[in-house]
């Protein structure tokens, strides 16, 4: 049943309010809180959400690659403030390679670890194995880095994404927050850039992704990634009364490298649209809803007694990079066996 703009979320009016009695002393309780990252994983495997989210058995886990994202969207984020409130002199005076190179050298530090000088005489293959990073790894990232915001800033290439005659900017890191029953649940994210054309006053949506050699056709259609910016249509609409319409989404990749003696063009970025029709916005929502309908009671705590499917997929592809594969329990039993059901 396809739901309207107004059913898709309950809106409710501000509940009276109520004095307390003196005792006993009446503790508000925070209201639970849901992400993407969060409805990702459970559209994946929710076996592995439950796992991490109920079970809180997933130990908190950064990469290389996280931590080089975090880098490059911070930095390009500044840049696209300057660009936008001070004018493109400000923006190519700015230092974009530093603010990425401080951001990263400092996630490194703080998130991963540097191999030992024992783990660097082992085999390339056993080295990959464990969860280290070398130098030679950083100074390549940093390189990649640098690779990308000399593209993205270039004239030919800001001009051609970010012409500020044709927009003005909205926001940047533009925070959602979205109460779900009646306020028990909220959901949390942020748009890393909103723009209004300033002829139309359509407003786009861009979310910046790092990738090594960009999206392939699977990347493409892989519903854990498009339903990010479907839901980020939707939620804007909702928040800020935009039509449907007057929305436009699309994600912002950017290569960290281009494969070498190729006979066809490279392009370092790509501008990717997901089907945002009226039969895919009614699919995410209604799969959002049932995220919500399943993981959660109506008290909007975790529906700790329900049954969570494990979703190995085609060729256990959603078991290759879960941390329950290898990850067991006091007994020494493996938490899941990659088997369907």
């Amino acid at each position: 049943m396809c739901m309207s703009n107004e059913d898709f979320f309950v809106h409710t009016e501000p509940a009276p309010v109520i004095l307390p009695a003196p005792d006993p002393v009446v503790v508000e309780k925070k209201p639970k809180t849901v992400s993407f990252s969060q409805y990702a994983m459970w559209l994946k495997c929710p076996q592995q959400w439950k796992l991490s989210y109920i079970d809180k058995l997933a130990p908190f886990e950064s990469s290389i690659n996280t931590v080089f994202g975090d880098a490059i969207h911070e930095a390009l984020q500044e840049y696209l403030r300057v660009l936008y409130s001070i004018g493109s002199v400000g923006a190519d005076a700015l230092n974009t390679y530093e603010i990425f190179e401080k951001s990263f050298l400092a996630g490194v530090k703080e998130k991963l670890k540097m191999a030992t000088p024992e783990q660097l005489t082992l085999p390339k293959e056993e080295l990959e194995e464990l969860d280290v990073v070398t130098e030679e790894m950083v100074k390549e990232f940093c390189q990649d880095g640098k690779n990308i915001l000399d593209h993205v800033t270039s004239y030919t290439i800001r001009s051609k994404h970010f012409p500020s005659k044709k927009y003005e900017v909205v926001g940047i890191e533009l925070p959602l927050e979205i109460p779900i029953r009646g306020g028990k649940i909220v959901y949390k994210g942020y748009l890393d850039i909103v723009l209004r054309d300033r002829i139309t006053k359509k407003i786009l949506i861009l979310d910046f992704k790092t990738s090594s050699y960009g999206w392939n056709k699977y990347q493409k259609a892989d519903r854990t990634k498009l339903d990010q910016l479907l839901l980020y249509k939707r939620f804007y609409n909702q928040l800020f009364k935009v039509p449907m319409m007057d929305i436009e989404v699309e994600f912002f990749v950017v290569k960290r490298k281009l494969y070498e003696d190729v006979a066809f063009p490279q392009q370092r970025i790509q501008r990717i649209a997901p089907p945002s029709g009226k039969m895919s916005m009614k699919e995410v929502e209604e799969s959002f809803l049932d995220f919500i309908k399943n993981g959660f009671n109506e008290a909007g705590e975790y529906a700790k007694d329900a049954v969570f499917l494990k979703n190995p997929g085609n060729g256990r592809k959603n078991c290759k990079y879960c941390i329950f594969k290898t990850l067991k329990n006091a007994e020494g039993n493996l938490y899941c066996d990659g088997k369907e059901g």
